[in-house]
């Protein structure tokens, strides 16, 4: 439901002369049916473990890969009088001219953020409306990003990249945004509803594609910051025990630390919330 709700309402809303909105839906349904046949393995008992990790990762990868190098040909055509911006990362905070130009490269780049943002939020998906919640709150912050970033008034002002393709990127995460929150009433606390991976998947990918295409692409590390120190832990954990023995937290991913340490599900998820 929540792939539907978000394909739908771009179908709905959508400028699809921008054919940027073409590739986010592509993107949406690649990693949906990804998660949707990783979920069907679990559900129907064939293996309670899913799909194996390796063959979800190279999925993802693939379908990384593709819109990668399909944004990476949109934003050049987007911007005939400057195609080199489809290949520039720019840094907050720094102005417009600091920038790190990774040409015909950048794809790789796009498709990393993408399966990182996926399963950063796989991985928060563990207790009852966190990552939906946290979510809401990411895709709020980037639809204003991505209304701005398609402003050339605003972004003149604040001196950050102009992209024209990320204008209808504001439809993109408002969808998101509206899908999360109608899922977000049935997963509250004690959830009716589950995301699961065919849920989780597309939403952290196309946060991670709206990221990129915005310009904006560090900022994740700070909107989604919730799903970096998630997935964070979980590679600590697993780096530290292998190196000492020893665990780094109770339990990994955080939240699941704190559950040990005696915090109540609620708790733990309204604070990160908060952070």
């Amino acid at each position: 439901f929540i792939v539907i709700a978000v394909v739908f309402s771009i179908l709905l809303f959508g400028n699809f002369e921008n054919m940027g909105l073409a590739v986010a839906i592509a993107l949406v349904v690649a990693l949906g049916a990804i998660g949707g046949v990783d979920d069907y393995v679990k559900l129907t008992g064939r293996n309670k473990k899913g799909i194996s990790f390796f063959a979800k990762l190279a999925g993802q990868w693939i379908a990384a890969l593709a819109c990668g190098i399909a944004i990476d040909l949109v934003l050049r055509q987007m911007h005939p009088d400057n195609p080199e911006l489809a290949g520039q990362i720019f840094f907050p905070i720094l102005p417009t001219n600091c920038y790190l130009d990774l040409g015909n490269w950048y794809f790789l780049f796009v498709a990393f953020v993408i399966v990182a943002c996926s399963n950063a939020v796989n991985v928060t998906d563990g207790l009852d409306g966190l990552a939906a919640g946290c979510l809401v709150i990411a895709c709020f912050a980037y639809a204003i990003i991505a209304y701005v970033a398609g402003r050339i008034d605003y972004t003149l002002y604040l001196d950050i990249p102009y992209v024209t393709t990320s204008a209808e990127m504001t439809v993109v995460c408002t969808a998101m945004l509206g899908a999360c929150l109608g899922f977000l009433w049935f997963n509250s606390y004690p959830a009716q509803v589950f995301m699961g991976d065919v849920g989780s998947l597309p939403i952290g990918g196309l946060l991670g594609l709206v990221a990129c295409v915005t310009k904006q692409e560090f900022l994740i590390v700070l909107v989604g910051g919730v799903f970096v120190v998630e997935i964070l832990s979980s590679f600590l954990q697993i780096v530290w025990f292998k190196m000492t023995g020893r665990r780094l937290f109770l339990i990994a991913p955080l939240h699941h630390h704190f559950q040990f340490k005696g915090l109540s599900e609620p708790k733990i998820t309204l604070r990160f919330w908060i952070v």
